[in-house]
């Protein structure tokens, strides 16, 4: 009894989710929740505003691969990652930080590559 409520628990969490219960899509295996808090971390965030066109992309692990990349270059201050339409939006502080830089991170882990995305029209 009590290793199932632990289960529930754990499950419930947004720590169970590979995006932290933010980033996912419909797609999602871990169930339905809401993707407008990590999108309302970058609107809501200071700093100037990228959007990054990402391939390699195949899952919610990949998009926390690339989430945790750009959160690890120093001056970003929020990065979502939607794998399944292959974007990040990051917020950054343009003193310590640029979209090359956005870039190279994700260009380090190996498996994915970003570019700038191209302005909607």
């Amino acid at each position: 009894m009590i290793r199932t409520a632990l289960l529930f628990a754990l499950l419930a969490s947004p720590s169970a989710f590979a995006c932290g219960g933010k980033s996912c899509g419909s797609s999602c295996p871990m169930g339905s929740h809401s993707t407008e808090t990590a999108k309302d971390d970058v609107d809501a965030a200071e700093g100037t505003k990228a959007t990054l066109a990402v391939t390699g992309m195949t899952c919610g692990s990949c998009a926390s691969r690339v989430t945790a990349a750009l959160k690890g270059v120093d001056g970003v201050t929020a990065a979502t990652v939607d794998h399944a339409t292959g974007v990040a939006k990051v917020a950054y502080d343009a003193d310590k930080t640029d979209v090359d830089a956005l870039i190279a991170a994700v260009g380090k882990l190996g498996k994915f590559e970003a570019k700038k995305a191209e302005p909607e029209a």
